[in-house]
């Protein structure tokens, strides 16, 4: 498996605010050091700013990360592209009869020779190149079409790749996982998926069209993008430490995901949702009385993976209206005080009380333990 991060491509396409290229600079080696394999930069010929940091984006050592441009099946993009200096071209062209009549008006004879026209440009310009091509909006191409696209292609120039893109964000993961399957068996090619997130089920849709031989899926950090975004890298990476631990065990630098995520979060100007897998707040935060209590005596009853890997804390939250003995308990302990269970019974009861107006600080819980010990009345009466 092959991960493509495409957050300074993609990434860039959301409604966020500009991201300055040292930063683009930054974000490129913390992906590379993370582990991704491909790093996927915007069309040069979009501006002169963009045409700069495609350069110095590929001028950067990224050890076996490679940089690759998205550009249309056009000769001044491919030319513009190539003068930067990068590793590879992500050519895309419309291939469903709505994106195909919408885009260029074109039929799927002639998108064909457009696509071979632009692949054999950039062989000639330069015959190294890691190329892929993208029938876009492959999702909603009849198989027929989609197929006849990809022979045609294929047997005419060489690619290293072909993409399927979910571009819409409408594929279901089991339709994902039968196109996948079914070209694997009709082509002897390497295959990418790039999946949006309008539904709700990118990671889900990446998950199943790797099972089903996708050898590369693009991602972004945070899930940003057009519209809702494609696959968040945190949550393949998360469904892929359940699924297939081999994928990213001694391949990926887990422990850097934090930083990584809030350099982007930094950069763009967003947030980090409290959910995002592996990084938000939330993600190894455990509050209601029979979870906590699970937690203490095996820490795998409530979590999938230890959150040190990412250098991250599980929390055991105890001043609210749910909190139980047991985790008033484990905090005594840390503080090396002895409290007997009535007592944690009956300081349960009344943290609960009392936070139903709102949760209790920390260092209001560590007081409550310690008044137990010193004056319980008062600690019973807050």
């Amino acid at each position: 498996m092959r991960l493509v991060d495409s957050t300074l491509r993609e990434g860039l396409q959301s409604d966020t605010r500009p991201v300055d290229s040292a930063r683009k600079l930054d974000i490129a080696a913390l992906l590379a050091a993370f582990g991704v394999d491909c790093i996927e930069v915007g069309n040069p010929v979009s501006s002169e700013r963009a045409r700069a940091d495609a350069r110095r984006l590929a001028g950067l050592d990224l050890g076996s990360t490679r940089v690759l441009a998205h550009v249309r099946c056009h000769p001044e993009d491919i030319r513009a592209a190539v003068d930067t200096g990068v590793d590879g071209l992500n050519l895309f062209i419309p291939c469903s009869p709505l994106l195909r009549h919408a885009s260029l008006g074109r039929s799927l004879d002639e998108l064909i020779e457009i696509a071979v026209g632009a692949l054999e440009l950039a062989r000639a310009l330069r015959p190294e190149l890691e190329l892929r091509i993208t029938p876009e909006d492959s999702f909603r191409t009849p198989v027929p079409e989609l197929e006849r696209f990809c022979g045609a292609v294929t047997s005419r120039v060489r690619v290293d790749r072909v993409g399927l893109a979910d571009t819409v964000g409408v594929a279901h993961p089991r339709a994902v996982e039968a196109r996948f399957a079914r070209l694997r068996q009709r082509f002897d090619l390497d295959l990418e998926f790039h999946g949006h997130n309008d539904t709700g089920c990118a990671v889900a849709n990446a998950l199943l069209a790797r099972e089903a031989g996708a050898t590369h899926v693009d991602v972004t950090v945070l899930g940003l993008g057009e519209r809702n975004g494609i696959t968040a890298l945190e949550g393949f990476v998360a469904a892929l430490l359940v699924h297939d631990p081999d994928a990213v065990h001694g391949r990926l630098r887990l422990e850097l995901l934090p930083l990584l995520t809030r350099a982007v979060a930094d950069a763009f100007g967003v947030e980090i949702p409290r959910n995002s897998c592996l990084v938000g707040a939330n993600s190894f935060a455990h509050k209601a009385g029979v979870h906590t209590n699970a937690m203490l005596r095996d820490r795998r009853s409530y979590e999938f993976v230890d959150p040190q890997l990412m250098g991250v804390e599980r929390r055991l939250l105890a001043g609210h209206e749910m909190t139980g003995a047991s985790v008033l308990g484990a905090r005594a302990q840390a503080l090396g005080l002895d409290l007997s269970p009535e007592q944690l019974r009956r300081l349960a009861a009344s943290v609960r009380t009392s936070a139903s107006h709102g949760a209790l600080a920390s260092e209001t819980i560590d007081e409550l333990l310690l008044a137990s010990v010193c004056a319980p009345e008062r600690a019973q009466g807050l």
